[in-house]
């Protein structure tokens, strides 16, 4: 994920080329905003197949934050755990985001 000051929000999951994995990559764009404490609320939606998740963040330190688990509404997020990883750079981030997209298309294509 890539956040912005401005309270935007990207999410690329890059292709794996594994079967047990995925094989296509994922985009997803969105908002966040502070809730209260270390709680933050993100919002993001497939780019491409239309799906909403709202997540609740929490920040643990200045390198590491969690989701929670949310099984409201149609789609759901699992609880996992998150790094910052200060040595990608906003344009390795979009490079890999547009990869991403690419692949997401490519599955919308094949599979309609």
């Amino acid at each position: 994920m890539r956040f912005t000051k401005a309270g935007k929000v990207l999410y690329a999951e890059p292709e794996t080329g594994d079967d047990s994995h995925g094989n296509y990559g994922t985009v997803k764009r969105g908002t966040w905003r502070h809730l209260d404490g270390n709680k933050f609320q993100i919002k993001l939606h497939d780019v491409y197949d239309k799906d909403y998740f709202t997540i609740t963040a929490i920040k643990e330190n200045k390198k590491h934050f969690r989701t929670l688990t949310n099984l409201k509404g149609e789609y759901h997020w699992s609880a996992d755990s998150w790094t910052l990883y200060p040595t990608i750079t906003a344009s390795d981030f979009q490079s890999m985001f547009e990869r991403a997209a690419e692949s997401s298309q490519e599955k919308i294509q094949q599979n309609g």
